[in-house]
């Protein structure tokens, strides 16, 4: 029988581990080496939680699990050591202006909500005291804290005549 590239690529990964202790560790049934072994096709997310388990990168597994190839993958190897120094200046300035200008829509929206909020009719400003039992909330019921505003919950009486069904007399 022909060992697939998974199957080299798992061996390679979990080194001196047990089967039992690298489907432990990922968080499966160790059956899967078994079936992997025999040359069975790997479940996406048994690839994706092994090699999350091993900390290795998850393109890499799917590729070599043959899910995806090098190119789809775009493989290249990111480091949190990278020195920010040698990102060329273009990519650091457009990530900037990206940013920025996604910050700017955001505080935008926020304050076009809130200057709508004296706009709304049945408006009313609420007193602070939550007028739900807390006592179902558990710990959280210690931080709840009451909206500010909150719609009229009771909607209004008909004025004489406004119902349709007379003057009322």
């Amino acid at each position: 029988m022909k060992e697939t590239r998974w199957w080299k690529f798992v061996q390679d990964l979990i080194g001196q581990d047990t089967y039992r202790d690298a489907a432990r560790k990922a968080g499966f049934d160790q059956s899967a080496f078994s079936r992997w072994k025999r040359g069975a096709v790997a479940d996406p997310a048994f690839v994706l939680k092994l090699a999350r388990a091993y900390n290795t990168n998850v393109l890499n597994a799917l590729v070599e699990a043959e899910f995806i190839t090098k190119e789809e993958a775009q493989l290249k190897e990111v480091s949190a050591n990278t020195d920010p120094r040698a990102i060329p200046h273009e990519t650091i300035s457009s990530e900037v202006e990206r940013r920025l200008l996604q910050l700017k829509a955001l505080e935008s929206d926020e304050r076009q909500s809130s200057s709508n909020v004296s706009y709304l009719p049945n408006r009313v400003e609420h007193s602070g005291a939550p007028d739900v039992d807390t006592d179902n909330y558990g710990e959280d019921a210690d931080s709840f804290e009451p909206e500010r505003y909150v719609a009229k919950r009771k909607k209004p009486e008909p004025s004489l005549g406004d119902d349709d069904f007379g003057d009322g007399a």
